[in-house]
């Protein structure tokens, strides 16, 4: 779904489904008011499109939201003398100090300062 459609040319679009002899849904006509091949109804079909267009909307807004907080996040560190290097070092810290913390490891010392 794309987000610039208007809700009517979205269901003005859309094609409800006549069965032919063989069973298959090839010939469309949009006029007629059937339940489409997945079962629901003109209505309920209806509905989940507002629904998904409403969520659609949503996803675009929390994105707009989050780039906004990423460039401001940029603007701080930069502020704050943070650089792409001094994270990198602290993310590596980090997971050294994660990785001595964790049970694996300090079993795994135990054993070799017990072999010593």
């Amino acid at each position: 779904l794309i987000m610039s459609q208007s809700r009517n040319s979205y269901l003005e679009s859309e094609d409800f489904y006549d069965a032919n002899e063989n069973g298959s849904n090839l010939t469309a006509s949009p006029e007629k008011s059937i339940i489409p091949p997945n079962g629901l109804t003109e209505e309920e079909r209806h509905d989940l499109i507002l629904q998904l267009e409403k969520t659609e909307g949503e996803i675009k807004t929390l994105r707009s939201v989050l780039a906004a907080k990423m460039r401001r996040a940029s603007e701080l560190k930069k502020e704050l003398g943070v650089t792409a290097i001094s994270e990198m070092k602290d993310d590596f810290r980090q997971g050294v100090q994660f990785l001595k913390e964790s049970n694996p490891f300090q079993k795994t010392s135990a054993v070799v300062a017990k072999a010593r």
